[in-house]
């Protein structure tokens, strides 16, 4: 009897759900699955004809484009001096932002990869390009105007010249778009980054390795390939936080290229030195402390900046530090 009552009184205070609910509940879930099921095969036949609808639509659309662009390309070329032409695609790129950023992007992802001009890199269509700088759509000619007038509103990322990083020589070669125009030929502006590797041991007062500054040359005078237009800016970050002694050294790594670059002009070619982190109390560099580094004897110009105690600091804490003309870039 005792037995029995603990039975029932463990039966009242069970609040669970009943066997019926249970099944209930499997139902409606099985029932809510396979709706979800109906609507994803609902969906994916629906872009399944969207994708088809575009795909055919797109094959009745692109023959009349080419078409049409190709008439009118031909109709300027027969009709308007290069000077309008070249007017003509200056408004496009600047009316049609998004398309001159998209060929940015894309040029930059080709050109800072080897992309030999049969690979599969190298192949773009209308729905990665304008068609403005697609030869099928505008034919060669008009499609090479239209890369060079773009080109010059490219502004690319820095090139970090290290020990084992010729990017930059590899960027100005190439014809990303391959119509037989590189960048050197008509890019308006370059920007390079010389970071703290003219030491053995980059980041340290290790000796001075001057293969290293050798290579930091070399890869400098890749610039020289560039055929400098009006307005042309270069710009040099320079990393050497390790030593105030070692910008000097990097002022005279980049001697060769200024001097060359100079001769144009202050009109034609501006040159902005930079300090990626701070150096001897300065944050960037003063304007005018690039030119008059070549153009001042050392002893002023290191008075004029204020870095001669800096110098002469670091000279008596590392003795390697005095400056030794020998040791400077020939």
């Amino acid at each position: 009897m005792n037995r029995a009552q603990g039975t029932c009184g463990i039966a009242k205070v069970y609040k669970g759900p009943r066997i019926q609910d249970l099944h209930h509940r499997a139902r409606t879930t099985r029932r809510i699955l396979t709706r979800i099921k109906q609507y994803q095969s609902a969906v994916q036949n629906l872009r399944q004809m969207a994708d088809s609808t575009d795909r055919h639509f797109m094959e009745a659309v692109i023959p009349y484009s080419r078409q049409e662009n190709l008439a009118l390309a031909h109709r300027m070329q027969e009709r308007l001096p290069l000077e309008l032409r070249t007017l003509v695609y200056k408004h496009y790129w600047s009316t049609y932002e998004g398309d001159l950023a998209k060929l940015e992007q894309y040029s930059w992802d080709i050109s800072t990869h080897i992309c030999p001009a049969d690979g599969s890199c190298a192949y773009a269509d209308w729905d990665t390009l304008p068609p403005l700088v697609l030869p099928p759509f505008v034919g060669l000619e008009a499609a090479r105007e239209a890369v060079a007038v773009a080109m010059e509103h490219f502004r690319p990322g820095a090139f970090v010249l290290q020990r084992y990083a010729p990017e930059l020589d590899v960027f100005l070669k190439s014809d990303p778009f391959h119509v037989g125009v590189s960048y050197g030929q008509h890019i308006r502006a370059v920007s390079v980054e010389i970071q703290d590797s003219i030491r053995q041991t980059p980041g340290s007062m290790s000796p001075i390795s001057m293969s290293n500054i050798q290579t930091l040359k070399e890869h400098l005078r890749a610039l020289l390939q560039i055929r400098l237009k009006r307005g042309f800016e270069l710009s040099v970050c320079i990393d050497c936080w390790t030593s105030a002694i070692d910008l000097e050294r990097t002022f005279e790594i980049l001697r060769e290229v200024y001097g060359i670059f100079m001769k144009q002009g202050p009109a034609w070619v501006r040159i902005r030195p930079d300090l990626t982190r701070e150096l001897f109390g300065m944050k960037e560099l003063p304007d005018g402390m690039l030119p008059n580094y070549y153009s001042m004897p050392l002893e002023e110009w290191r008075d004029m900046y204020e870095i001669t105690s800096v110098i002469e600091e670091e000279a008596e804490e590392h003795e390697e530090l005095e400056f030794d003309e020998s040791e400077s870039v020939p």
